[in-house]
């Protein structure tokens, strides 16, 4: 999901980067480096220009059908040639998707047919409208906070996530970012539950960068037979088995990187994850073919995680063998 990076950069989005916030660190003591104002303190539009570029591209509107396109583009990619790992400048990847609008106040509702899992049952074809909010826009034109509710067949559905996304539309020209939550609880995401499911009987894969998702951690504790002791937004300790853990969050940035470090006894266990938006001639190289994965529009990306390591270092807290 690499695509081209924006070009401007706003000066209080550059300060945030400087002062080494651009995702959210915990210091020793458990303790966000930021402890400025919450999300509701903040305009949509300043909390845009806090926010990272992940996508840019252009808008095509059909007034006579009420729905809109967005093209949202990667210019320039890294290819592999045989064995070797080549960049191209003139590499270009579109990716499409239309919909239908229509406002509510200062709602913007975004359609489209998609196939909704519905738990055992097979996929069903819904409407899927995705709510969007404005300040003060005029039409499509302006930025908008991209909600993480949606009416799914007409019923409101929400989710939770360690992140908020805003888009920008500016005539033809469209923008996404993405800003991660100075709040978020990482101790209620999907990671945690994988956690606890590799824990108790090895019935899920570890991904690190699923910590941005959320998910019901204390259920799953329950079904799996794991008891949570404490918890705070960045960390956790719970026992299993008789044995005692710690999960701790070190870092987290969005579409950037992922540190947690697991322990029970005098076993440390790190987990890491690292990815790029925006690759580069430098990155396109023999030199990082560990770390580079081939992408569905033909392109290859940085994408680094040690997960199996990070795995097999729980298996020997558990005492059990290491595939």
């Amino acid at each position: 999901m690499s695509n081209a990076r924006y070009a401007s950069v706003f000066a209080f989005a550059a300060a945030l980067i400087a002062a080494g916030c651009s995702g959210i660190t915990i210091d020793v003591a458990g303790n966000s480096c930021d402890d400025s104002a919450t999300a509701a303190d903040v305009s949509v539009d300043n909390r845009y220009h806090m926010a990272k570029p992940v996508f840019a591209g252009t808008v095509i509107l059909n007034e006579s059908k009420d729905s809109v396109t967005f093209v949202m583009k990667t210019l320039g990619g890294c290819e592999k040639h045989g064995d070797e790992f080549v960049w191209n400048a003139a590499f270009y990847y579109g990716d499409t998707a239309t919909f239908g609008y229509r406002f509510s106040g200062d709602t913007l509702l975004l359609s489209s047919l998609t196939m909704v899992e519905k738990g055992f049952e097979e996929p069903e074809e819904m409407i899927v409208e995705r709510i969007l909010i404005g300040e003060h826009n005029e039409g499509l034109d302006g930025i908008w906070l991209m909600t993480p509710c949606s009416y799914v067949g007409g019923k409101l559905s929400c989710r939770e996530y360690a992140y908020e996304e805003f888009m920008l539309i500016d005539g033809s020209d469209v923008e996404q970012r993405a800003l991660d939550k100075m709040d978020a609880d990482y101790m209620e995401s999907v990671f945690i539950d994988e956690l606890f499911r590799y824990i108790a009987d090895r019935s899920s894969a570890l991904q690190l960068e699923t910590v941005f998702y959320g998910a019901d951690v204390e259920g799953t504790a329950k079904s799996n037979g794991i008891e949570i002791d404490s918890k705070s937004h960045t960390a956790m300790t719970f026992t299993y088995a008789d044995l005692e853990f710690s999960v701790a969050l070190i870092y987290a940035g969005l579409k950037d990187s992922v540190q947690v470090v697991v322990k029970s006894g005098n076993t440390e266990c790190v987990g890491t994850h690292r990815e790029m938006l925006t690759m580069t001639s430098e990155e396109c190289r023999v030199d990082y073919a560990d770390n580079l994965r081939e992408e569905s529009f033909g392109a290859w990306i940085y994408w680094s995680q040690n997960s199996n390591e990070f795995a097999r270092c729980i298996d020997g807290i558990l005492g059990r063998e290491k595939d």
